[in-house]
């Protein structure tokens, strides 16, 4: 069946894994005078199957290495999806239109961003002054933008002194 995995080669000798090198040898004697292509209705595939077995189970090294290879054999796969010639073409194309949609995101992210900060343009309007200035210190000419402005340095509020007490000279 399609499905089943290959005979091993203990089962083309009809043989327990366990067998010594006598018993392999008559099993091989045994199912050569059956399957023989000089015999009448021998099968040649058969024989060769039989030959192959016999040949790697005979070496002690070999029959160690395909041992080895017994026990360390992957499980069978299990019944599922089947991979079709189409479904790489149809991986690929996904990944391409994935790929496009995040252009196309970050594009437009971009694009949003530009349009954000040119709608934040200054204002206008007067902004009140405040009841006692800020201390101002000369910024050092290397501080200074290539538009002119002078940059101040950024202060926390426990930097700035409190107001001069206006009820004491009122009285």
């Amino acid at each position: 069946m399609a499905g089943e995995s290959s005979p091993t080669l203990y089962e083309a000798l009809q043989l327990p894994r366990g067998a010594s090198a006598d018993d392999v040898r008559a099993a091989y004697r045994r199912l050569a005078r059956e399957h023989h292509p000089d015999r009448a209705g021998a099968d040649g595939a058969a024989m060769a199957r039989i030959n192959r077995a016999y040949e790697v189970l005979s070496d002690p090294e070999l029959r160690a290495s395909y041992d080895h290879r017994l026990d360390h054999r992957p499980a069978p796969r299990k019944p599922g999806r089947v991979v079709l010639p189409g479904d790489r073409l149809r991986t690929r194309l996904l990944w391409a239109v994935a790929g496009v949609a995040v252009v196309a995101v970050s594009a437009l992210a971009v694009m949003a961003g530009q349009r954000a900060r040119s709608a934040t343009e200054p204002s206008t309007a007067r902004v009140p002054p405040l009841s006692h200035p800020l201390p101002q210190r000369e910024a050092p000419p290397q501080a200074r933008s290539d538009d002119g402005l002078r940059l101040i340095p950024a202060r926390s509020i426990s930097a700035v002194p409190p107001p001069p007490d206006t009820s004491a000279r009122s009285r």
